[in-house]
């Protein structure tokens, strides 16, 4: 069977298929401690690579293109509480001395509200759908590693998510076998 012929298996390295749970410390670390932060990249016995923002896009579906985070026009905790008594009908003393979050997931909405607590969780989700979250996710990964290097190795922090998915798409046989599940 010729190269071109043979289906390669599909990894699926999003963020509904990654997280903390599913991390391998020993083959982060492994690379963790390639990391050179002089030339932002992991010196490998065959050459230097490094994450890009194209693999924060490409691998996790994150944008790269946006809004930054400026902090204007972010709500106040009182327009929080004016929103939860408003669309999800809590009280206003217990709004405020709750997140909307806690609120949602605690179920405390009335029976009613429950598609007005659907109508904020979007509301929420597009107010920040259009920031360069792919930005935000490598410059927390490149800050761990360099704080990796600071400590000498002692606390690996960062997005490490991001870098697992990296290190499975690019070099496929160290990060053992993912599977698709569709």
């Amino acid at each position: 069977m010729s190269r071109n012929n043979k289906r390669s298996p599909k990894i699926k390295t999003d963020l509904s298929t990654t997280g903390y749970e599913f991390l391998d410390p020993s083959l982060i670390s492994a690379f963790v401690e390639r990391w050179h932060e002089e030339t932002l990249s992991f010196h490998l016995p065959s050459g230097e690579i490094t994450v890009t923002l194209r693999d924060a896009s490409c691998l996790l579906h994150l944008p790269i293109e946006g809004r930054l985070l400026d902090h204007q026009g972010i709500m106040t905790r009182d327009d929080g509480v004016v929103m939860m008594v408003t669309l999800l009908g809590a009280e206003p003393h217990f709004a405020e001395s709750q997140s909307v979050a806690d609120y949602t997931e605690e179920g405390n909405v009335e029976e009613g509200n429950v598609e007005e607590a659907d109508k904020f969780k979007d509301f929420a989700i597009r107010m920040v759908a259009d920031y360069l979250w792919g930005s935000v996710a490598l410059t927390h990964l490149y800050k761990g590693l360099f704080d990796n290097t600071a400590t000498l190795g002692k606390v690996i922090i960062g997005y490490m998510t991001l870098l697992q998915a990296w290190i499975i798409y690019h070099l496929r046989g160290l990060g053992g076998r993912v599977e698709n599940d569709g």
